[in-house]
């Protein structure tokens, strides 16, 4: 638990851990904080919010060549659950593999859950994630209406395969705006990826995305292919 520190891990594992009922982050919860992590792994750690780690209105956030790897949670992010983040996070080389939220009930964010924070996520691989609800890879959502408080989410060169969901759309990757903002995949694989429920009702697999006003959601040179589902991409527009 970190709480108004810095805290720097460098070749960290972060392993076997589990918070009591009601409690964030089975690896590590942090708030108001600058946190910094680098060749370390989070697995099989399990929270209610953010198996691995959880965050909330922490200072800054980085991370370089970080896995999470078969962590669960109760509730929303398996992997990682974010929140609120003051200053823009650039996560490079993160890989986040069989993690999965709590799947008898409506829970997002097999791989990650991030809410009203401006991500750069690049070089990443996001598979084998599983969510009950939206995003099985990734769930991103910022409907913050204040333009100076403008949280995008930048991908590039990332690989989404073998996420899961059961119940809404995005096995892949599920992201949200508000009015203002940017959603961007950029030179990305989305691979492999299933949206159907127990009854055989199919969902969006791969890239599910929706956006209003000002804001903007774009897919460049990615490839999407072998995706199970209703459609394999969908992107929503609200003027």
């Amino acid at each position: 638990y970190v709480e108004s520190s810095t805290l720097t891990l460098n070749n960290a594992v972060v392993d076997s851990n589990t918070t009591r009922a009601g409690n964030k982050g089975g690896g590590l919860y942090s708030t108001a904080s600058h946190i910094s992590i680098t060749n370390s792994q989070f697995n099989d750690n399990v929270g209610w919010y953010g198996g691995g780690i959880s965050s909330y209105q922490d200072t800054s956030f980085t991370m370089k060549d970080v896995t999470f790897a078969r962590d669960s949670s109760a509730y929303d992010g398996g992997g990682l659950h974010i929140r609120d983040l003051l200053n823009k996070a650039v996560w490079e080389d993160v890989t986040f593999d069989s993690n999965r939220t709590n799947l008898s009930a409506n829970y997002s964010g097999g791989g990650l859950y991030v809410v009203r924070t401006n991500l750069h996520l690049k070089n990443a691989t996001i598979k084998n994630n599983h969510a009950s609800y939206v995003g099985g890879g990734i769930y991103f959502y910022n409907h913050q209406n204040d333009q100076g408080q403008i949280d995008s989410l930048l991908v590039e060169n990332t690989t989404f395969d073998n996420n899961t969901i059961y119940d809404n759309n995005g096995a892949g990757a599920y992201a949200s705006l508000g009015y203002y903002g940017e959603i961007n995949f950029t030179n990305c694989l989305f691979t492999n990826n299933t949206a159907e429920d127990s009854n055989g009702n199919k969902y969006v697999s791969a890239i599910y995305t929706t956006a209003q006003s000002s804001s903007i959601a774009k897919i460049i040179n990615t490839t999407v292919a072998s995706n199970m589902g209703s459609y394999a991409v969908k992107m929503d527009y609200n003027y």
